[in-house]
């Protein structure tokens, strides 16, 4: 009896199992997700770079600096000013006769020749340069100096070569060396230092030139020239520069104030004024002037002709006013 009742525990125990455990079949094994073998591409994430908001003012910007800086330049050209001879990166010949009437009654005469020849072969680097004053002559030394002596005196030329260093939108260096084609032998070595920085309204010049010649020594001058566009057609222009030499130990500070318009694309007139000055003994100024310069293309575009009545005041002749008349033909090439 005991062995039958336990055979009936046994199977009631079995079939409670069968019950409750859980019945898997085989499609449900087929459908579980397959391992993933592979990482997962990672997500990625560009990230854009805002520009400034006032970029948009950066070409216009460009645009109106270069067609002044060509304003400038175009100006110099036409008044064939000093600094383009030694600046230009091509041929240039410059032939000068003037005629100058003093208001006591003196007159005299007064001519000049400058020659620079790029010379073939050598990317615009070198150029061959005939001239009669290495040492240069800024605007207000040629506004003081055409007088009857100087016009009468006779000339001595030199011929050099001058190359160039450095780039035309940074720093320039232009040195030149050269000799004088006349007894007595002179020997001069020159180093011109440029630069033209543009500003928000307008643009500066900086120049620095060292000069040294074997029969005087050294001389150096440094000028820094502020141009104002004011309308489409008028510049005004501030000259401060200091000019000193070895042989006299003498520093003569200058300013030139001008206020050039343009005309027509022929004719054009500056208004000026300035001084210069010396520190010896003391620093004090010696000359003023005043001057009009009228210039005119008179014929295709080389010759021109300039009218300067000007108003000088000397320390030497206690500052009294001293009236001249200068007139003058000019013929330019550029090649």
């Amino acid at each position: 009896m005991k062995i039958k009742y336990h055979k009936k525990i046994i199977a009631i125990c079995a079939l409670l199992s069968v019950q409750v455990s859980p019945v898997f079949s085989i499609e449900e094994v087929a459908e579980d997700p397959p391992e993933i073998t592979e990482p997962l591409p990672e997500e990625k994430i560009e990230i854009i770079e805002k520009e400034p908001f006032f970029t948009f003012l950066d070409q216009p910007q460009q645009t109106i600096s270069s067609r002044f800086k060509s304003f400038v330049k175009g100006t110099d050209e036409f008044f064939a000013n000093e600094k383009v001879f030694y600046e230009t990166t091509g041929s240039y010949i410059k032939l000068t006769g003037e005629f100058v009437q003093l208001e006591r009654g003196e007159q005299g005469y007064y001519s000049d020749l400058k020659v620079k020849l790029k010379l073939p072969l050598t990317q615009k680097n070198l150029s061959l340069l005939v001239e009669s004053n290495p040492a240069g002559e800024n605007e207000l030394d040629k506004a003081l100096e055409p007088t009857p002596q100087k016009a009468l005196e006779e000339k001595d030329y030199f011929a050099g070569l001058q190359t160039t260093i450095g780039d035309e939108k940074k720093w320039q260096l232009k040195p030149s060396v050269g000799v004088k084609l006349s007894d007595p032998i002179d020997y001069y070595a020159r180093f011109r230092l440029v630069r033209d920085i543009p500003l928000d309204d307008g643009m500066f010049k900086f120049n620095e030139t060292l000069y040294w010649f074997d029969s005087r020594g050294w001389e150096s001058d440094t000028s820094g020239e502020f141009n104002l566009h004011l309308t489409e057609d008028v510049l005004f222009r501030s000259t401060t520069g200091v000019n000193w030499k070895e042989e006299t130990d003498i520093s003569q500070p200058r300013q030139l104030f001008s206020l050039t318009q343009k005309i027509s694309d022929r004719r054009s007139i500056a208004y000026q004024t300035g001084f210069y000055g010396n520190n010896e003994p003391i620093t004090d100024n010696t000359y003023y002037l005043v001057a009009v310069h009228y210039r005119q293309n008179i014929h295709s575009d080389y010759l021109f002709m300039d009218l300067i009545p000007q108003v000088t005041y000397h320390k030497e002749n206690d500052y009294h006013s001293e009236f001249s008349l200068t007139i003058r033909m000019e013929m330019v090439f550029r090649g």
